[in-house]
């Protein structure tokens, strides 16, 4: 079973990892899978803010086989992943596929307090509870 951990720097839970845990052992369908070009995959990857996690599973919507793939997941500002990732993989051909996967398609509501224009925004998903705060500073 995969190894996977948030480590949070706010929050009570983690809310995504053993449903990320499910996905990348190939247990279940990424949700909300759509299938990017390798460059795209490769440009997002370069900008960063992913961690990867290599030598594990996919299962897709399109294929009963799973595949050995390399997982890039997203993460807030706090830490904790967002649900959201990139996964990529060789295909029957040996051609290189990515996707873009997330398990909830985030819909931010504003916390108390929130100064967008001092770079201060708390908010929460208002579908799964989320911690999607950012503090951009002064």
């Amino acid at each position: 079973m995969t190894q996977l951990k948030s480590t949070p720097v706010r929050g009570p839970t983690a809310p995504f990892d053993e449903h990320l845990k499910q996905i990348m052992d190939g247990i279940i369908e990424p949700p909300h899978y759509n299938e990017i070009d390798p460059e795209t995959a490769l440009a997002t990857i370069t900008l960063g803010g992913q961690e990867c996690f290599q030598h594990k599973r996919i299962k897709r919507p399109d294929d009963h086989h799973r595949k050995w793939a390399i997982y890039f997941l997203s993460q807030t500002q706090g830490g904790w992943f967002d649900g959201s990732g990139i996964v990529i993989w060789y295909d029957k051909t040996h051609k290189g596929r990515a996707a873009r996967f997330e398990i909830c398609i985030h819909a931010p509501v504003a916390g108390a307090g929130a100064d967008p224009r001092r770079g201060w925004r708390p908010a929460r998903c208002k579908l799964c509870g989320l911690d999607m705060t950012v503090d951009s500073g002064d």
